[in-house]
C-alpha cells in the first residue's frame, strides 16, 4: 500500500490527489474560485479575490487544490502562467522586488523553452 505524503503546514508540495481527497466543506468555493480564474483568462471580465481567515483555517490548502485544477485545464495552458510565489514572502520590499520573485517563480517555465527547438520555442514563449 502506498502512503501518502501530508504536510500539516505546507499543502502546496502534496500531490494533487491528496489534496482533493482530504478537502472537506469548501468544494462550493473551490469551484467558484476556479470558474472566476477560467472567466478572468478567457475573457474580457476581470476579478480579483482576497481570501481572509486566521493561520490554519486552510486558505493556503484551498489556493493549492485551485492551482492543481487550473494547470489540469488544458485550454488555458496557452492564456496562463502562474508564478506561485512564497506564503511569506519577506525579500519584497518594492516593486521591483515583487516583479523579481515572480520572474525566480516562472524561471522552470522559460528554462524549459532552451530545451525546444528555434520555432517551437518562439511559438511557445509568446
Amino acid at each position: 500500500m502506498k502512503e501518502n505524503f501530508l504536510s500539516r503546514y505546507t499543502p502546496r508540495i502534496m500531490p494533487a490527489e491528496v489534496l482533493e481527497q482530504i478537502f472537506v466543506q469548501r468544494q462550493g468555493l473551490a469551484s467558484e474560485l476556479v470558474e472566476r480564474i477560467r472567466e478572468s483568462v478567457l475573457t474580457a471580465v476581470k476579478s480579483h479575490t482576497l481570501l481572509i481567515g486566521p493561520r490554519g483555517i486552510g486558505k493556503t490548502h484551498l489556493v493549492s487544490l485551485v492551482y492543481h485544477r487550473i494547470c489540469e485545464m488544458a485550454d488555458l495552458q496557452e492564456h496562463l502562467l502562474i508564478a506561485w510565489l512564497s506564503e511569506e514572502e519577506w525579500s519584497v520590499t518594492s516593486f521591483l522586488d515583487f516583479l523579481l520573485c515572480i520572474f525566480q517563480a516562472l524561471q522552470k517555465d522559460v528554462e524549459a523553452l532552451y530545451d525546444l527547438p528555434a520555432e517551437e520555442a518562439e511559438a511557445e514563449g509568446v
